[in-house]
């Protein structure tokens, strides 16, 4: 136990904190697809938030584990949230396709290259292992190196490059919104995203002290903001509290 390095439990509290908000808006997005005539858009989409809670729930284990002098646990889980944050990726690919085509079996065509390259990544990036050495124990982190630079490479070229792109290009489902709830969630919803996912990747290649995190929980945050809006905000919106039932 290290018990000199608090700040793991520090950072630990935040990756729990980013779980918890993720799967509240995951689950308040599932709950409204009822009311919704994109159900499979929607679905996709409180897949990505929930990828992002399974992610930070074994993101904070391991760095607990960390705490405990619990190595080969930490390493085991910190694959484990990988699995889960790289599947965030193919999400939004699917997203901004089926925004731009408004066509479901296009957007699982497209979708399905990065999900195959998702799972690909995932079994070079596991039975690689970490870089013999890597593995260190800092004040507010547990660092540790992936040993295949082809994972690297394909986490950073074929997942995230991609995701970007994708979730920016999002803003173009702008020209097709017809109110200004639906604009104001477009745009929340595209800048969460790419905060989050672009902060999760520079966790992955450097972890770095409890900001990295603060900066995703505040993407998580912007997400339930744009599907929970204030109440000072219903006036410029022009939404009813029936409308976010």
């Amino acid at each position: 136990m290290y018990t000199d390095k608090y700040g793991l439990l520090i950072n630990a509290a935040v990756s729990l904190g980013i779980a918890i908000v993720a799967l509240t808006v995951g689950l308040i997005i599932i709950r409204r697809q009822r009311y919704s005539r994109v159900r499979t858009a929607g679905y996709v989409f409180s897949f990505y938030w929930i990828a992002l809670a399974f992610t930070y729930f074994f993101v904070a284990a391991r760095t607990v584990s960390g705490y405990f002098g619990k190595q080969e646990l930490d390493v085991a889980l910190y694959f484990v949230d990988n699995v889960f944050g790289g599947f965030m990726g193919p999400c939004a690919v699917f997203l901004f396709v089926y925004f731009i085509s408004t066509k479901k079996n296009v957007a699982f065509g497209v979708s399905s290259v990065f999900v195959l390259i998702w799972i690909v990544w995932t079994i070079i990036n596991i039975s690689g292992g970490i870089k013999a050495g890597s593995y260190n124990v800092d004040f507010w982190f547990t660092d540790m190196e992936p040993a295949s630079v082809i994972a690297a490479s394909m986490a950073k070229f074929g997942l995230y490059a991609p995701a970007a792109l994708s979730m920016l290009g999002m803003n173009f489902a702008l020209f097709r919104a017809q109110s200004r709830l639906s604009r104001y969630r477009i745009v929340l919803s595209s800048i969460s995203m790419f905060l989050v996912f672009t902060i999760i990747i520079i966790d992955y290649l450097k972890p770095g002290p409890p900001w990295l995190r603060l900066a995703i929980l505040l993407g998580a945050l912007l997400a339930y903001v744009a599907y929970v809006p204030p109440k000072f905000m219903y006036n410029s919106l022009n939404i009813e509290s029936e409308d976010l039932a």
